[in-house]
């Protein structure tokens, strides 16, 4: 079968994902499975077979690390760091499944070095990608240091790879796993799990994408068409949660996947409608939305679309950073709806309705009215109806824009839309 899609080079780019006929909303481009899984370098004790958080009843009677059972204690996927740690004599100790352990960080640079040795095409495929290793060890040297120690250190010394990797080598393995690697899904009572998708990892962010991934039970991902894709146009997804404003969301790209996002929604003042990062204006008689004059200079003035009027970029940021700072000031003797009511009122004719911190407690408005023991569904007001109705729509307006279609999950989304559903359904009944 011809897969709907192709990777190229782009210059100063790098590769792309690019569709090579007309795709249609909801149309599956791309499944693909994991060819490298790992814990989380700074993980709790977990199995290192099926991840499930374990209470260190059971320990491999080969390397001592803690596992559910002798079944998974010889597992093929624990076996890849099993036969090392048994080849040089390595028992964990692992003394408190409740916290994070060490241990840990170095399962991912030998479940690497495993790979290079048993699957040479899944290793020329892995080591293909970016790593961004200068980056990661200025943006945080706290955890380069950890890594450096616990999974560097301890696969050269400790397991004797010494002699076959280099410091920088090995550094480059964890590298490219964690700029590149997706989390999977696991079920309540599993510990946390990556793994490295090399036809999904090929797909570029945008922060208003045209695909999204869906994770699936069986650790497969797949890629689905969120819009119409023309033939040619690239194939993108949102690397980060969409409710973000510009001047965090690309700051949040650039700590994590060290690029800065040039999309659409990036150079565009109202990005794209959802006004998140708008604030009200203040001149007498006008409210207008005000906006980044230059979107993705973070020192750009902000001005109102309508009159013009004009305040500082330090400004700007700073109202908002105090709105945020005011969501978490509840007072103790009144419920959370009346906390986040007199919050909304408070900013109302200061930030604008689609704000992030206004969608986001909006959001949270819409599903405490009539979920919780003191304002229960079967007793509210026609008021309190018409309220829960305006706020979950209002909060939906910009998750529409930016999730567009009906492709997987989108917690708040699907939340609001339901809640949407059954205020209208008692409206009518009442």
């Amino acid at each position: 079968m011809c897969l709907p899609y192709k990777v190229v080079e782009v210059a100063g780019r790098g590769r792309c994902v690019t569709s090579v006929r007309d795709i249609h909303p909801n149309e599956v481009l791309l499944v693909d499975n994991p060819i490298l899984v790992s814990p989380s370098t700074k993980s709790k004790a977990q199995c290192l077979q099926c991840c499930r958080l374990v209470d260190g009843s059971y320990k491999c009677p080969v390397c001592n690390f803690p596992m559910c059972n002798e079944t998974c204690a010889s597992g093929e996927i624990h076996k890849l760091e099993c036969e090392v740690f048994e080849r040089v004599d390595f028992e964990a100790e692992v003394e408190d499944v409740k916290i994070a352990d060490d241990h840990y960080a170095a399962i991912l640079p030998l479940r690497c070095i495993r790979m290079r040795e048993k699957e040479p095409e899944n290793w020329r495929i892995f080591q293909s990608f970016q790593s961004h290793c200068k980056e990661r060890r200025e943006a945080n040297k706290d955890l380069w240091a950890y890594h450096d120690e616990h999974g560097v250190d301890f696969a050269r010394d400790i397991c004797e790879y010494k002699e076959e990797f280099s410091v920088e080598e090995l550094h480059r393995m964890i590298g490219i796993m964690s700029v590149n690697s997706l989390g999977i899904e696991l079920e309540k009572g599993y510990g946390e799990e990556m793994g490295f998708y090399p036809a999904f990892s090929n797909i570029n962010h945008s922060c208003l994408a045209n695909a999204k991934p869906v994770k699936m039970k069986d650790k497969t991902v797949e890629v689905r068409a969120k819009t119409s894709i023309k033939k040619g146009e690239e194939i993108t997804f949102q690397y980060v949660v969409e409710i973000q404003p510009t001047r965090i969301r690309r700051e949040m790209l650039n700590r994590k996947w060290f690029f800065l996002c040039s999309c659409t929604r990036c150079f565009d003042r109202a990005e794209c409608g959802t006004f998140l990062g708008a604030l009200l204006c203040q001149r007498r008689h006008c409210g207008g939305p005000v906006l980044p004059e230059q979107p993705t200079d973070t020192s750009s003035r902000f001005s109102c679309l309508e009159c013009g009027n004009t305040i500082e970029y330090k400004e700007a940021v700073e109202i908002m950073n105090e709105a945020e700072r005011n969501t978490q000031g509840k007072d103790p003797l009144h419920h959370l709806v009346e906390h986040i009511e007199r919050f909304l009122q408070k900013y109302e004719d200061i930030l604008h309705p689609y704000n992030y911190v206004m969608a986001s407690m909006k959001m949270k408005l819409g599903c405490l009215y009539g979920n919780c023991p003191e304002y229960p569904l079967a007793t509210m007001t026609k008021t309190m109806m018409m309220r829960k109705l305006q706020v979950c729509e209002e909060s939906l307006v910009p998750l529409a824009i930016l999730d567009e279609g009906q492709v997987g999950d989108n917690k708040w989304k699907g939340r609001l839309e339901k809640e949407i559903c059954k205020i209208k359904c008692l409206m009518q009944i009442k």
